[in-house]
């Protein structure tokens, strides 16, 4: 019996000890995903095509093709809201800068 006793509480203190782990790793996860979130607010874009409620952007990279959609445009008696799209993907961001229609001033880079 007093064999067991031993085992359990040997178990009670590893038990303790990997919660104590445990606890300091959420602790880091949740100091660097605060960190990630506070570095992402600062890149984020906001993007607009003027004169359009949808717009589906489709642009090269290499050789494979993908699409952009810019979203949320819509017209009403008190006035237009463009299409838009808000990012904080640094390659989406670059993605969109290095495009045709971004050269031509189709799509407008605005402040947040």
């Amino acid at each position: 019996m007093e064999e067991k006793k031993d085992r359990s509480a040997g178990d009670s203190d590893e038990k303790g000890f990997l919660e104590l782990q445990l606890t300091e790793v959420v602790k880091k996860v949740v100091k660097a995903g605060a960190a990630m979130r506070r570095a992402r607010k600062a890149t984020r874009k906001r993007y607009v095509v003027p004169g359009l409620l949808d717009f589906r952007l489709l642009a090269r990279i290499g050789k494979a093709w993908t699409m952009v959609d810019f979203t949320g445009g819509r017209s009403s008696g008190y006035g237009i809201r463009w299409a838009s799209l808000t990012t904080d993907d640094p390659v989406l961001q670059v993605l969109i800068e290095s495009s045709k229609e971004f050269r031509d001033q189709k799509i407008i880079k605005q402040s947040l």
